[in-house]
C-alpha cells in the first residue's frame, strides 16, 4: 500500500498566512469560466513543501 501525506491545507497549515509572513505576494488564480487546468497567463508563482523525516 502506497503511503500519502495531506495537504499543507490538511495538515493545518494556513499556506497565504505562512507565505504572507515570508514576504510573498500570493492571489488565487481565478478559474471561473476557464477549462480547468488552462492558464490563461504565465505570470505564476507555485508554491510547494519539502517534508523530510
Amino acid at each position: 500500500m502506497d503511503l500519502v501525506r495531506p495537504t499543507m491545507g490538511g495538515a493545518g497549515i494556513d499556506v497565504f498566512a505562512t507565505a504572507r509572513k515570508a514576504g510573498w505576494d500570493l492571489h488565487v488564480i481565478p478559474c471561473r469560466n476557464l477549462e480547468y487546468g488552462k492558464i490563461v497567463h504565465g505570470d505564476i508563482t507555485s508554491v510547494g513543501l519539502v517534508l523530510i523525516e
